[in-house]
């Protein structure tokens, strides 16, 4: 038989091509139609279909298996860089089960989302920040602008896509999305409580000049789920502040108060 007359225009096949792969994702399949069942669904020439598949195969959108075309499942998903403090999301079990619910939820979208740990010191900041500059992802996740600040104004002159989760202000041309942070403070209680501790001290920044409302928000969630739990925590004395100089610079000035708070008999954690 000879190939499948169509009228049908060329970007009309292709894109009910590309949503047909996507429906397939959706569903975790990888199995993709042949020419000819593809010729049937979309109405397209089978020698345009053709084409069309060949290029999206040098693309890698597709492969040749042993039974016809399959979908690169990988290949098929956006890049995303997620960026946030090393400290936040290893040291913290409750940022570690956020990023471990964000990651599972993200499994049925085709987003290919991969962590960069920020490190603390200041050489391993700038090897960082080297590392980051060679990055090509188009969508960027950052949890906290820090030393990003140059970084960020070339990735949006870019044109690249910058998202600021925990309430961080974008500009009007970026993309901005909240992560729940009344959650935050709920999942901190929780691990306390799954580990024993029953008197909780919640450490915030010391802030003078404004309210931070996502520090807020957190407290709130905290102090809701100690409730729950019958955990002796009440937020006029048991959130402190800490940070602040007093004369012996922040690191050392964080040291002195928790060590402190540390003889505190009422307390067994903190947070």
């Amino acid at each position: 038989m000879g190939a499948t007359r169509s009228n049908q225009p060329r970007e009309v096949t292709e894109e009910k091509i590309r949503d047909l792969l996507r429906s397939l994702l959706a569903m975790e399949q990888t199995a993709f139609p042949s020419e000819r069942e593809l010729a049937l669904r979309t109405g397209g020439s089978r020698s345009v279909i053709r084409e069309i598949l060949k290029e999206m195969e040098r693309s890698g959108l597709l492969t040749q298996g042993a039974n016809g075309r399959v979908i690169n499942p990988t290949a098929n998903k956006v890049p995303v860089l997620y960026i946030t403090s090393g400290r936040d999301a290893i040291a913290n079990p409750a940022w570690a089960r956020l990023w471990a619910a964000l990651a599972e939820q993200l499994r049925s979208y085709p987003l290919n989302i991969e962590l960069f740990l920020l490190r603390f010191w200041p050489e391993e900041i700038e090897e960082d920040l080297r590392k980051l500059a060679e990055r090509k992802e188009q969508y960027i996740i950052v949890t906290g602008r820090g030393n990003l600040e140059e970084l960020i104004a070339r990735w949006e002159s870019e044109g690249r896509q910058i998202i600021y989760p925990d309430d961080l202000p974008g500009d009007e041309n970026s993309s901005v999305i909240a992560v729940d942070n009344e959650r935050v403070g709920e999942l901190a209680a929780e691990e306390l409580f799954r580990h024993g501790f029953r008197s909780p001290v919640l450490l915030t920044p010391n802030f003078t000049d404004h309210c931070y409302v996502p520090y807020q928000k957190r407290i709130a969630g905290f102090a809701r789920k100690c409730r729950e739990y019958g955990m002796k925590f009440d937020c006029g004395t048991d959130v402190r502040e800490v940070f602040y100089d007093g004369g012996k610079g922040i690191l050392q000035s964080y040291i002195w108060e928790t060590a402190e708070l540390a003889k505190d008999l009422r307390y067994d954690s903190m947070f």
